[in-house]
């Protein structure tokens, strides 16, 4: 634990570089929790909910992700399958693309 009185500018600088991993690893992880939300049966209002944030930064925070995602190809395969892709982006009533 990090000293709370007589805090070094090394300190500070320690506590900003784990927090900034933290945020960094976060902001990645949440596309993922969406989409695995989704796909399990969540509705996107309550995905919207948990997120914090508008129905529409939900889909878009998702749909930025997931068309990286798409064009990602591993041993022949996409990163996600265009099945369910379609099925996330028809939950969220978006038409599809």
């Amino acid at each position: 634990m990090w000293p709370i009185d007589e805090r070094t500018q090394y300190d500070e600088l320690a506590e900003l570089a784990v927090m900034s991993a933290l945020a960094a690893w976060l902001s990645r992880w949440q596309p993922v929790a969406i989409h695995s939300a989704i796909l399990s049966g969540a509705r996107p209002e309550a995905v919207a909910g948990a997120l914090g944030d508008s129905l529409q930064r939900t889909f878009d925070r998702w749909r930025e992700w997931a068309l990286h995602q798409r064009e990602f190809v591993h041993d022949g395969s996409p990163g996600i399958a265009a099945e369910e892709f379609e099925a996330v982006t028809q939950r969220f009533g978006v038409p599809s693309l």
